[in-house]
Order: C-alpha cells, then structure tokens, then sequence
C-alpha cells in the first residue's frame, strides 16, 4: 500500500469511454483518455477515499506498484471534486 506524504494524492484513472453518445463502438486509438480518477488516498484533509476527481491532462506521475497502475499528484495539480 502506498501511503502519500506532503500534500501528495494517489489516483486510480477511470476507464474511457468504449461508445460514443450515438452508440459507436470506438477504437482504442481513438479513445480519449480519461481526466478523472477516484481518489485512493490522500495527505489532504479535504479528498477522502472514493472521492472523484477532476485533474490536468499532464498531471502527476504515475507509478505501476504489483501490477496496478496508480497515478500520483499534488493537491494543487487537481481541478474540481466531482460529486
């Protein structure tokens, strides 16, 4: 398990979207990748576990631990809660 220090959050990405609105089965390579990512943990007060989140398209760093990829980020690189 990951702990983060400072006011460090580790991420889990969602998975993108496999159909367009109108039903289109869409190819990986044209899938675009996902800007949220449920919280995992966090040093912050204000993001708990299972929080969604809303972050920057290059932001944090991400790490592959046991064969999980999470993503780790600085509180202030996140843009919005999403509830």
């Amino acid at each position: 398990m990951i702990i983060p220090l400072n006011d460090r959050v580790i991420l889990k990405k969602t998975k993108p979207e496999e159909k367009s609105a109108g039903g289109i089965v869409l190819p990986s390579a044209s899938q675009e990748q996902p800007n949220t990512a449920v919280v995992l943990a966090s040093a912050n007060d204000a993001l708990h576990a299972g929080d969604i989140v809303l972050f920057g398209k290059y932001a944090g760093k991400e790490v592959t631990l046991n064969g999980e990829t999470v993503l780790i980020v600085e509180f202030k690189e996140l843009i919005a809660k999403i509830s």
